[in-house]
């Protein structure tokens, strides 16, 4: 889908869609969809087949854009390769800040150019409604 609805022929995000059937009931009511809270949590990769909420409907969960599996990532790869790099050769303090530093220099440069005022609740809600809204008749947040 458009990065930004108002340029369709634009950049493309990926927002990857996991779901789960209901434990308790078979099919017939209203799935429910599920948007992580964040900043930056992703919803899929969690446990959801023990689930305490929503047992008796299909579970639809979202990675919103920008976490998780969406793709363009906003996650700074980079400076969790550098950690687990400086961890493992037993960096000392002063190199480890120049790493990160390095690091966030190369996610900065990566994410230049990508459109991160459209990452509020709403404008997610708004682009997993259209996928959804016709079959499943779930309102999007205001």
């Amino acid at each position: 889908m458009p990065e930004n609805r108002q340029d369709p022929a634009g950049r493309q995000v990926v927002l990857p869609v996991q779901t789960f059937p209901s434990i308790d009931t078979p099919g017939g009511v209203v799935p429910l969809v599920y948007l992580s809270g964040g900043p930056g949590d992703a919803a899929i990769g969690g446990d959801w087949s023990n689930r305490v909420v929503a047992r008796d409907r299909k579970l639809i969960v979202v990675d919103q854009r920008g976490t998780g599996r969406s793709v363009p990532s906003l996650n700074c790869t980079e400076v969790d390769e550098a950690s687990v790099t400086d961890s493992l050769a037993g960096a000392t303090l002063q190199d480890r800040a120049a790493h990160e530093a390095t690091a966030l220099a190369a996610c900065h440069t990566r994410l230049l150019g990508h459109n991160a005022t459209r990452q509020r609740s709403s404008d997610c809600s708004q682009r997993v409604a259209p996928t959804r809204r016709a079959t499943l008749r779930i309102r999007t947040c205001a």
